[in-house]
């Protein structure tokens, strides 16, 4: 007898930021603004642009911290992949 089972992740937590946090966010990862997109890889011919994947108190400190990632091989090569994350410090 088979059994297929399902695992269900939780989304992700990303709350609606305004504009202004938004661009915090990204400055802090080291991104730039580029033809409107946040760009932290700006010498890819193909940048998708990052992303805010999370936004939430992941540590427990009563902070919360983003998770800003951007894709692609030409500046994360076999990974694809780079992220950064960041903490909101109180000053």
């Amino acid at each position: 007898m088979l059994f297929s089972f399902m695992l269900l992740l939780a989304a992700p937590s990303v709350p609606i930021l305004p504009p202004a946090e938004r661009a915090a966010i990204f400055k802090a990862a080291g991104a730039n603004l580029v033809r409107g997109k946040w760009l932290i890889c700006a010498e890819d011919p193909q940048a998708q642009g990052a992303t805010i994947d999370e936004v939430r108190d992941l540590n427990s400190d009563g902070r919360p911290e983003a998770v800003v990632s951007e894709g692609g091989t030409f500046c994360y090569g076999a990974a694809e992949s780079g992220f950064t994350l960041l903490s909101k410090q109180g000053n």
